[in-house]
């Protein structure tokens, strides 16, 4: 958001720009920062219902302020790879610490974020990596999907396939992706926000087609017969 003052003439005055994130707390998630703001600190941090504010003070790995006598956290940094925060829904709620808001509703504010490490329930007909010339198919069940991954879309070359809470109803209790057309293709998972969850490789070759199938009998059959000439041309070598 960008705040300008310009002058009754238009003469510029002052430009303030503030960048923040929305956060979707049924989006997974691999890791999440959050910045140390003048005035503003953490009230509290909760993980999966439980209080875990004074766990962070103590590890001492995050900044904090001293305010009224009383510690609290400045700033956090939470991962699916750290042991001390880990994945988990969390619900974080920051104080403004501004004496305009002091009593009111607008004195804090609380929002709830998601981190995960879930492998997006799915069969995929062929080996990550593998090469097939047949049809490979990617099927799972909706909910399942839906209930580990949250909020997110599959893309597959130029194809998107959304899945939020509002949607995954049209797809059934079972939802089948086939890949027909020749191609290396990666099917991945991605939040809504773009952020990429879970990627897997797999290639559809072109079958061979008939002359390519007549040439490789022509070829083996003429490496049988040089193989056998070759072994007859030795033994009457031999008897002589």
């Amino acid at each position: 958001v960008t705040f300008t003052a310009t002058s009754a003439t238009g003469e510029a005055i002052r430009k303030i720009t503030y960048n923040f994130t929305i956060i979707n707390e049924n989006e997974s998630r691999n890791s999440f920062s959050y910045s140390q703001y003048k005035g503003y600190y953490i009230e509290s941090v909760l993980k999966d219902g439980q209080d875990i504010t004074q766990d962070l003070i103590e590890i001492g790995n995050f900044s904090t302020v001293r305010i009224d006598g009383t510690t609290y956290l400045a700033d956090i940094s939470l991962n699916y790879l750290d042991r001390k925060t880990g994945p988990g829904h969390y619900q974080i709620t920051i104080n403004t610490n501004d004496p305009a808001y002091a009593g009111s509703s607008s004195e804090s504010f609380t929002f709830e974020l998601w981190i995960n490490t879930q492998v997006p329930p799915i069969s995929i007909s062929l080996a990550e990596g593998e090469s097939t010339t047949g049809t490979i198919t990617i099927t799972f069940n909706v909910q399942n999907f839906y209930n580990a991954m949250g909020d997110c879309y599959i893309r597959i070359g130029s194809a998107y396939y959304y899945f939020t809470a509002d949607r995954i109803a049209n797809y059934g209790e079972t939802y089948t992706i086939t890949i027909e057309d020749t191609g290396t293709y990666f099917i991945q998972v991605y939040n809504m926000s773009n952020n990429l969850l879970y990627s897997y490789k797999v290639i559809r070759s072109e079958p061979l087609n008939t002359f390519a199938i007549i040439a490789i009998i022509f070829g083996c059959v003429a490496a049988v017969a040089i193989i056998v000439i070759t072994v007859l041309i030795r033994r009457k070598q031999r008897v002589k």
